[in-house]
């Protein structure tokens, strides 16, 4: 809205930029223009897009290529987001990021299914993992880097976040209350349709619930989960049904609640 009323009409210097006098809305039109084509804006946004996707340290290289091509479009999006996504850094990054409250709130709750039946109690969950929507008062909006994260405080509340969407909320007769339960028929389905026999093959089916695939764990970290479902037997023990019953949802939950789950 622009309201020429308000208007200083005087000859004005933004930033080394003249503006003459005896103008109106042609002023913001023309600053805007500009901040939006300044390479400080350039960087500033570009190594805000490297630090949100890639790390928390973005290559130089990468933020000077994305500048570039922000520059040389006059500012479009598109071409810069195209260029991120596909550059070799990208797809080097797992690992890279580490989760914010939310982000591990959403991944976990896409993973179980787990449905809060109160929507104050699911905003008492955001409340107790740091980061509830539009609750961050200064305009730079929450924090991306991991330092301004990790802490004993926000970890333990994600371990037992990540514990009550899935062990307790399927056995915790004080949670059902909060909780509605959907994963766990499927994942008794998913057991039957791909002939889950082994404490081996189980960890591995969890392990693809929980992060898409099987190869994201490392051989050490499967070894650590085959030897909680199997009491340190052996990862190629038989599944039995006291297995599945003790270990199963508490398997999940493990996997939400290990480092593997907090980086991205």
């Amino acid at each position: 809205y622009f309201n020429a009323n308000e208007h200083d009409v005087e000859t004005k210097e933004i930033l080394g930029l003249t503006l003459a006098s005896n103008r109106g809305i042609e002023d913001g039109l023309q600053v805007l223009s500009f901040l939006a084509n300044h390479k400080s804006t350039a960087k500033f946004i570009c190594t805000k897009l490297c630090r949100h996707f890639v790390s928390d340290r973005p290559s130089p290289v990468l933020v000077q290529r994305l500048m570039d091509i922000w520059v040389g479009t006059r500012g479009e999006l598109e071409p810069v987001l195209k260029e991120l996504f596909l550059s070799p850094k990208f797809y080097a990054a797992k690992g890279e990021k580490y989760r914010r409250p939310l982000d591990f709130f959403i991944a976990t709750k896409r993973v179980t299914r787990t449905e809060h039946k109160h929507w104050w109690e699911l905003t008492q969950d955001l409340e107790r993992l740091g980061q509830l929507p539009y609750a961050w008062h200064p305009p730079n909006g929450y924090p991306t880097a991991a330092g301004a994260w990790i802490s004993t405080n926000g970890l333990l509340q994600r371990w037992d976040m990540a514990m009550e969407l899935t062990h307790g909320a399927a056995s915790d007769p004080d949670l059902t209350y909060k909780y509605k339960l959907n994963f766990l028929s499927d994942l008794h389905q998913g057991l039957k349709k791909e002939k889950v026999l082994s404490v081996d093959d189980l960890v591995d089916f969890v392990a693809r619930q929980a992060f898409g695939s099987a190869a994201y764990l490392s051989k050490e970290a499967k070894a650590y989960f085959a030897d909680y479902v199997s009491g340190e037997q052996s990862g190629n023990a038989a599944i039995t049904q006291l297995m599945l019953a003790e270990k199963l949802t508490s398997l999940l939950g493990l996997m939400l609640a290990s480092p593997q789950f907090q980086w991205r």
